[in-house]
């Protein structure tokens, strides 16, 4: 197998600040409804409640998991292989990265990759969203010229 090509997504400052905007916008809903008199007070307590609890998981998320950075490899069969960046301990043993391929539900826009890959040997499915602040702008291009081509070229 030959790479064609590899990245490092980085943290996404867009992604980021997009989770905290919209975690801020579910406490001014919270706001908003706790002071509407006319919604019955089960309603508002419900609701606010719903929205909290969305408003800590989305923090708990920017926290965890928007943090984290993934390789890439794509070779050039146009298979992925991806993997979260592992702290030094874990890196010393060997992993086994899995080939993926790209479905269908991958969407390719100029400043964003949304993309679905699923694992050739099982159903395993990874879900990436690719801003371009995650990559160096070549780098991004390279990728979405790459991923372009590999979805025009599926069977």
């Amino acid at each position: 197998m030959s790479i064609a090509l590899t990245v490092v997504l980085r943290p996404s400052k867009i992604l980021q600040i997009s989770a905290i905007f919209f975690s801020v916008l579910l406490v001014f809903i919270v706001i908003h409804v706790g002071r509407d008199a006319s919604l019955p007070l089960h309603f508002r307590l419900a609701l606010t409640f719903l929205c909290l609890v969305s408003s800590s998981a989305i923090i708990l998320y920017i926290r965890i998991y928007i943090k984290k950075q993934w390789h890439i490899a794509i070779s050039g069969q146009g298979e992925f292989r991806c993997r979260l960046k592992t702290n030094a301990l874990e890196s010393k043993r060997t992993q086994v990265l899995h080939p993926y391929c790209l479905t269908s539900g991958t969407t390719l826009w100029s400043q964003m990759l949304f993309l679905r890959l699923r694992r050739l040997d099982n159903d395993d499915m990874i879900n990436l969203v690719i801003p371009s602040d995650a990559l160096d702008k070549d780098e991004f291009r390279r990728l979405s010229v790459a991923c372009r081509w590999i979805a025009r070229h599926a069977k």
